[in-house]
């Protein structure tokens, strides 16, 4: 099995790669000892950095498999861990956010499913990247954040990057907190 499905043959915009469970169709499991992924509470995120990460897993399942619309679930998800009407805002900032990166990328994108108990306990590199750069930006470490960026976007313009980074901190900090 494969550890993920390349998707470099598909145009450029369209390029995700899933670690997924075995049980769908169209991935394979997370490999074991395999170093591009860590588990996620290995890492400093918070809870809501997290369930952003959820919410970003669903968008990028959304573009990978236009069918599965994904993008709903990405919503309600975001209604149910933030709250209405502050989730849908949210849900619209981490958008923005994927957009970003989706149009600035020239190589594929590997992330874990966010359906799999298994596999969503795991963070790939990209998936490091973005929630790094937001991690960072929450707590005003913007260079932290740019370097983030940078590897993110491989190096390309990365400034519609943390302008919608900007937003949703912003979206976190005063939606959430209220």
């Amino acid at each position: 099995m494969p550890d993920f499905i390349s998707l470099v043959a598909l145009p450029r915009k369209q390029r995700w790669n899933v670690m997924a469970h075995t049980q769908h169709p169209y991935a394979a499991h997370i490999p074991t000892g395999h170093d591009q992924y860590q588990m996620q509470n290995q890492l400093p995120f918070d809870t809501d950095e997290r369930h952003v990460l959820h919410i970003a897993r669903l968008f990028f399942v959304s573009f990978h498999y236009p069918t599965s619309q994904a993008w709903m679930p990405a919503i309600f998800t975001a209604e149910q861990l933030f709250d209405s009407p502050a989730g849908a805002v949210i849900a619209a900032r981490v958008l923005q956010v994927v957009n970003t990166v989706r149009f600035v990328r020239s190589a594929g994108f590997s992330y874990c499913d966010p359906g799999c108990s298994d596999c969503s306990k795991y963070i790939t590199k990209e998936e490091r990247y973005l929630v790094a750069a937001l991690h960072s930006a929450r707590r005003g470490r913007m260079s932290d954040a740019r370097t983030q960026a940078l590897l993110l976007c491989q190096g390309g313009d990365h400034a519609p990057f943390l302008a919608a980074l900007a937003l949703l901190v912003t979206c976190l900090e005063t939606e959430v907190r209220q």
